[in-house]
């Protein structure tokens, strides 16, 4: 199948070969416009993502109110055509949507004058030695610029269960103490934070559930830098 010319969703004839959303039609593409949720991040919770009323508690983290990232950002709720999207790029080998998914994370954070440190969350070991490519790292390496440096910087301490497996308790319980530090780029992150005048470290994944993940993965960077740590994710399941 010609990507450039058929929408991989509704396989109609896409004609949007000058733009990363070239392989959706026009109508695929309004729909998915329509569930971005834009740069609308106040009233979401800083914990889980999840939209909540001014002033008042997430009812899904009432019992986890203490989080190591300052702010989490998601650009859509994992439903509908991102859905199926991400299936299709995680589970049918679909690489080029990685430049729709950074299109619209791009999108998410806005206009920005400070540089971004973007260390991406390691996908399943077992995964990518199948699939043969990161989807996360794919994603982050397609956003870099000239302000947006992609560092590798966490590594899995094991082997863990697909988080889709567990519940949320499990998930939690998995997650603790999962990540370590890459030694040689630790020392590429040091030497960017003694460049940069001002920065903000993002952490970056696909899909955002209990929040476990990356509440483990800032953990282990707070505990050897001491900054503040934000995240964005494509989705919140």
């Amino acid at each position: 199948m010609n990507f450039n010319n058929i929408c991989i969703l509704c396989s109609e004839n896409s004609m949007q070969e000058d733009n990363n959303l070239y392989i959706l039609c026009e109508k695929c593409q309004k729909l998915l416009n329509q569930q971005f949720l834009g740069n609308l991040f106040k009233n979401n919770c800083p914990h889980c993502c999840s939209p909540i009323l001014s002033n008042d508690k997430c009812v899904n983290c009432s019992d986890q109110t203490n989080s190591y990232i300052e702010k989490k950002h998601t650009c859509f709720s994992y439903t509908g055509i991102i859905k199926e999207l991400i299936t299709y790029y995680k589970f049918r080998n679909l690489i080029q949507l990685k430049g729709i998914f950074s299109e619209y994370i791009l999108k998410a954070l806005g206009d920005f004058s400070y540089h971004i440190i973007l260390i991406p969350i390691p996908g399943n070991p077992k995964n990518i030695k199948k699939r043969g490519w990161d989807q996360v790292l794919e994603i982050a390496n397609w956003i870099k610029h000239d302000r947006i440096v992609v560092h590798k910087l966490l590594k899995q301490r094991k082997k863990h269960k697909q988080q889709k497996k567990l519940d949320k308790f499990q998930r939690i319980s998995q997650t603790r103490n999962k990540y370590s530090l890459d030694s040689e780029v630790l020392n590429k992150v040091l030497k960017d934070l003694q460049t940069f005048e001002v920065y903000q470290i993002l952490l970056i994944d696909d899909i955002i559930t209990t929040g476990a993940t990356l509440e483990s993965a800032a953990a282990v960077i707070i505990d050897t830098l001491k900054v503040p740590i934000h995240a964005i994710t494509l989705a919140m399941d």
